[in-house]
C-alpha cells in the first residue's frame, strides 16, 4: 500500500506542476477509486502557492526522543492514577475496617508505597506534560500526524484541559485532527 500512496503523491505532484487545480485533481483521484482521506493527504502535502512548481509542505516526523517522552509520560500517568486509587482505598480501609475479618492488617506498607510512588511519579508527569506541551506549541510544524500518537496527545490534552493549558484550538493549529 505504501507504493500506492507514493504513486498517488507522484500523481498529485505531476498534476500540480502541469497547472491543474486541486479540485480537478481531487475529482480525478476520487473517480479512480482512491478514498477521500488518501486524496486529501496527497493534496495537502503541497502548499497552496502561486508558484510554477508545487511546493511540498514539511513532513512531520516522529523521533525516538518523542516516542520515549510519550512512553514515560503515560507510564507516570498510569503510576500516579493507580497509586492514588490505592491510597484512597487504603485510607477507606483504615477509616472503615471490615468487622468480619479477625486479623486485620494495618496496611502501612501499602500506604507508604503508594505515597512514595505518587511523590515521584506525579511531579514527573506534570513536568513532562508541561515540557511536551511547550514543545508542541513551539514547533507546530514538527507535529506528528500518526493517529496513535494523536490519540495519546488528545488524552494528555484532556488531562491538561483541567489546568487550562491545552484546548481543541491548540490541536487544530498544530494540524491534529480533533474528535
Amino acid at each position: 500500500m505504501a507504493s500506492g500512496i507514493q504513486d498517488l503523491e507522484w500523481f498529485a505532484r505531476e498534476s500540480l506542476s502541469r497547472g491543474l487545480g486541486k479540485p480537478e485533481i481531487r475529482k480525478a483521484m476520487l473517480g479512480a477509486g482512491w478514498t477521500e482521506d488518501q486524496v486529501r493527504n496527497a493534496l495537502d502535502a503541497y502548499a497552496d502557492a502561486s508558484f510554477p512548481v508545487p511546493i511540498p509542505k514539511p513532513r512531520p516526523q516522529l523521533s525516538a526522543r518523542d516516542a520515549f517522552l510519550y512512553l514515560v509520560l503515560f507510564t507516570t500517568l498510569y503510576f500516579s492514577s493507580y497509586n492514588l486509587g490505592s491510597l484512597i482505598f487504603d485510607f477507606i480501609n483504615k477509616a472503615l475496617p471490615d468487622s468480619t475479618v479477625l486479623i486485620y492488617r494495618t496496611g502501612w506498607d501499602s500506604i507508604r508505597w503508594s505515597a512514595s510512588s505518587l511523590i515521584v511519579a506525579f511531579p514527573t508527569f506534570l513536568f513532562l506534560s508541561y515540557y511536551i506541551n511547550k514543545d508542541v506549541t513551539r514547533n507546530r510544524q514538527a507535529i506528528v500526524t500518526n493517529s496513535t500518537l494523536a490519540d495519546l496527545s488528545h488524552a494528555v490534552c484532556r488531562v491538561m484541559r483541567s489546568h487550562r493549558r491545552c484546548d481543541d484550538t491548540d490541536l487544530q493549529h498544530t494540524g491534529w485532527r480533533t474528535h
